[in-house]
């Protein structure tokens, strides 16, 4: 293994503690200094890397601006899922496979069946697209938020990027939805449930993004016209996703990618000894 790498992987081994701001520091400048200059843009992080990084987004509070790069990591999760899976896959079909001389022991046999089992399978994709929309809609309510029409982009160019399948009935959108299907890497490999899900999580920020700026435009009328108190907060009115929550499921989703891929470490292990 790469020095520079083995070194990084020592700042964050055993990292489950609370957040520590001089190791955080620390392993920052690592990466800045020894691994960036030399990664290939199109490498993968390992994935103790990509959960260190994922929890100091999250940790000790969710950074919202950092959404767009979180997503990127766990989309950096979701193939390392897959991966994993694809080789567990690959070897029980194997070890089933008179021809082919790979035995597997029956305790690694369950575990492994019992790892890519469907209900299992579809579960944890079901929580990273639940992740993916549930922070794209929550950065489109920060960004709204703290959005400056002098230097920010328009909000549709966000809703571009999160939610494509819905932006897409526009006419006038399509090419750069189809453009955002390309360039985001969230969007990629979608089921069209997946898809349907997408627009629906759209249409709920486009229903935000158009109610918030009634509001804004005429505070007294919107809460007469939608039936609200006149002192109704903000939040109540127009509530963001829960970032808690989100967090949570994140942290879940990165334990369901590390149980598997510890499992496989650990048969393939077994089969160096």
């Amino acid at each position: 293994m790469d020095a520079h790498l083995s070194t990084l992987l020592e700042l964050i081994a055993f990292d489950d503690g609370p957040y520590d701001e001089a190791k955080f520091r620390a392993v920052y400048n690592h990466v800045e200094d020894t691994i960036k200059p030399d990664a290939p843009s199109s490498a993968c992080p390992p994935l103790p890397v990509l959960v260190y990084a994922i929890r100091h987004i999250l940790e000790p509070s969710f950074i919202l601006q950092e959404i767009p790069p979180l997503l990127r990591l766990i989309v950096h999760l979701e193939l390392i899922r897959q991966r994993t899976v694809s080789t567990m896959q690959r070897m029980l079909r194997d070890a089933d496979d008179p021809d082919v001389p790979l035995s597997l022991s029956t305790e690694d046999h369950h575990v492994l069946a019992q790892l890519t089992g469907a209900k299992r399978l579809a579960a944890q994709r079901t929580v990273y697209r639940k992740i993916v929309n549930g922070c794209s809609l929550l950065h489109i309510h920060h960004l709204w938020r703290i959005y400056d029409p002098e230097t920010d982009a328009p909000l549709t160019t966000a809703l571009i990027n999160y939610f494509p399948a819905f932006v897409m009935r526009d006419p006038d959108m399509r090419d750069r939805c189809r453009a955002s299907l390309k360039t985001h890497p969230w969007h990629y490999g979608l089921t069209d449930e997946e898809r349907a899900a997408n627009r629906e999580t759209g249409q709920r920020a486009a229903e935000f993004i158009v109610g918030a700026s009634q509001y804004l435009e005429d505070p007294a009328a919107y809460c007469s016209d939608n039936e609200f108190a006149p002192d109704t907060p903000f939040d109540e009115m127009f509530p963001p996703p829960d970032a808690a929550q989100i967090g949570e499921a994140v942290m879940r989703y990165i334990k369901m990618v590390k149980t598997a891929a510890d499992a496989l470490e650990g048969v393939l292990a077994g089969f160096a000894t």
